[in-house]
């Protein structure tokens, strides 16, 4: 430990500073270190386990896991698969929407909006307007939704009757703001089956998303995350509906979910595939 004296640090007397790293312990071999960096976020490994002061000294990534190269990508709505998640965030006067579809192992981010002085129903319809033109002929949207949304607003309706009476039904459930985090961070950013992460977005049509995960979404340097006005809106909804998609509803997983994993394309015409 130190103490300032005229802006310098100096030893406090009586007090030593051991820093004793993990492998001093025999039992910590290469395939511990594996399995609980397997766990952890990048920058959670290499503070707690590694000695690396990270993050604690300046304001720092929400995701530091996520890379541009690796997890941003041209995608397309596949117009064969039956559901499209919808995630939403009901910040005042800033409502935010992203569009997900689950294609197996994959989970593409494909479309973000983010209101900006506008209240939640005339931007509920302009997400029904651009559903219905980014993904023609989906058979359903299932929407996931801050569960706040119970609460009155300053016209005295929920945000959830607000969307209901806009003709959409929604879920949510109420998760601790760190676990869904980690849920994101963890299961689906580090996850690569196949050659690529679980969770990739397209830059091109998710510009705000991108710029959020590649560290515009921070914590202080107390390690809060960062109520910024702006690119939590989005990663909030991003959230919600990751929680939607990957945990389990009313005892099991949600059919729709299940029906979208399981899904095959069956091509219309036997001579031309298609």
């Amino acid at each position: 430990p130190t103490q300032r004296n005229d802006n310098v640090a100096e030893p406090i007397q009586g007090f030593t500073v051991v820093r004793l790293h993990y492998s001093a312990d025999e039992a910590k071999d290469a395939d511990w270190a594996e399995k609980i960096k397997a766990d952890l976020p990048t920058e959670d490994w290499l503070r707690e386990y590694e000695l690396v002061a990270t993050g604690r000294d300046k304001e720092h990534p929400v995701y530091s896991d996520w890379k541009r190269d690796l997890h941003e990508r041209s995608l397309r709505y596949d117009s064969r698969h039956p559901v499209v998640f919808r995630g939403w965030d009901f910040g005042k006067v800033h409502p935010a929407c992203v569009w997900v579809q689950v294609s197996g192992a994959e989970i593409n981010i494909l479309h973000e909006l983010l209101g900006t002085e506008v209240q939640l129903e005339p931007f509920a319809m302009e997400v029904i307007a651009k559903s219905h033109m980014w993904f023609p002929g989906v058979s359903r949207f299932i929407d996931w939704v801050d569960p706040h949304g119970r609460a009155e607003k300053d016209d005295g309706r929920p945000s959830i009757r607000v969307l209901k009476e806009c003709g959409i039904i929604v879920k949510h459930r109420d998760i601790e703001k760190e676990a869904g985090i980690l849920n994101v961070g963890k299961q689906l950013i580090r996850m690569v089956p196949g050659g690529r992460p679980a969770l990739c977005a397209d830059p091109k049509e998710c510009p705000i998303i991108c710029d959020a995960m590649r560290g515009g979404y921070k914590r202080n340097k107390n390690g809060k995350v960062i109520a910024d006005g702006y690119y939590e809106h989005l990663a909030d909804a991003l959230r919600y509906v990751i929680y939607g998609i990957t945990k389990a509803i009313g005892g099991g997983p949600d059919k729709h979910l299940q029906r979208a994993l399981a899904y095959q394309y069956q091509p219309g015409n036997k001579v031309t595939g298609y």
